[in-house]
């Protein structure tokens, strides 16, 4: 009898134990896999934000393109007009008009 009950004993500890281990294996994978999982996530809003920043600065490089694109074409317009009215007014003089007036002088 003796021998049985340290038999069951042993056995119930054996058992015991090896539902201790079951239960720390599980914890050990439940927090590895939310390790794992918070560093996707980390990496994940990493990355959402290289890419918002990426995003921002050809917003910036663009619209400084069509800014310096603007203001040379209204550059180019200011000097066409102005050599324009030099142009008009060179050849009112040449007609022997004053330059805006109303034409050569009879």
């Amino acid at each position: 009898e003796k021998q049985a009950t340290r038999k069951k004993q042993e056995e119930e500890g054996a058992r015991e134990d090896a539902s201790r281990a079951a239960e720390e294996e599980r914890k050990r994978r439940e927090e590895e896999g939310r390790k794992t999982f918070e560093a996707m996530k980390k990496k994940g809003q990493q990355q959402a934000e290289q890419n918002k920043e990426r995003e921002e600065q050809q917003q910036k490089a663009e619209d400084h393109k069509m800014k310096k694109s603007k203001e040379e074409e209204e550059g180019k317009r200011k000097q066409e007009k102005e050599s324009s009215n030099d142009g008009e007014a060179s050849q009112t003089k040449e007609e022997g008009g004053v330059a805006g007036g109303p034409g050569p002088v009879l």
